[in-house]
């Protein structure tokens, strides 16, 4: 019996050390809009996402923009706090970044700027 009981945990320990580890994030299709094509490279381990441009004709970064930065808190295991993209799009000349969490985001190629979940849910109800 002892030596069952013993069987049991180590099991246990073992499938739940697999089930922790998360599989590599997928690749997203880029975005083409304007001459310029817009990635979003999947790397930093989830930490901080950014949206590359690159110019369609020679392919040169023209430049990198954090779109969100993920807090990591120290005390929980840190590839479950991991949030990568899961899909680009165009949307009314802006690119809508989803994150494999479900965060969204709106970044405008003219401005530059990225509008957070809050403030799209804020503009929405106006």
């Amino acid at each position: 019996m002892n030596h069952f009981v013993r069987y049991i945990i180590f099991l246990f320990i073992g499938v739940s050390a697999l089930c922790a580890k998360r599989s590599e994030p997928v690749p997203v299709a880029a975005v083409i809009s304007d001459g310029v094509r817009f990635e979003a490279p999947n790397q930093n381990n989830g930490k901080i996402i950014y949206l590359e441009a690159h110019s369609v004709a020679d392919g040169t970064l023209l430049y990198r923009k954090e779109i969100y930065r993920n807090i990591i808190w120290p005390w929980l295991e840190e590839d479950v706090q991991w949030d990568f993209v899961r899909s680009l799009t165009l949307a009314d000349d802006r690119i809508l970044i989803v994150s494999e969490k479900g965060k969204r985001y709106l970044f405008d190629p003219k401005t530059q700027r990225v509008l957070s979940p809050k403030k799209m849910h804020r503009n929405t109800n106006q």
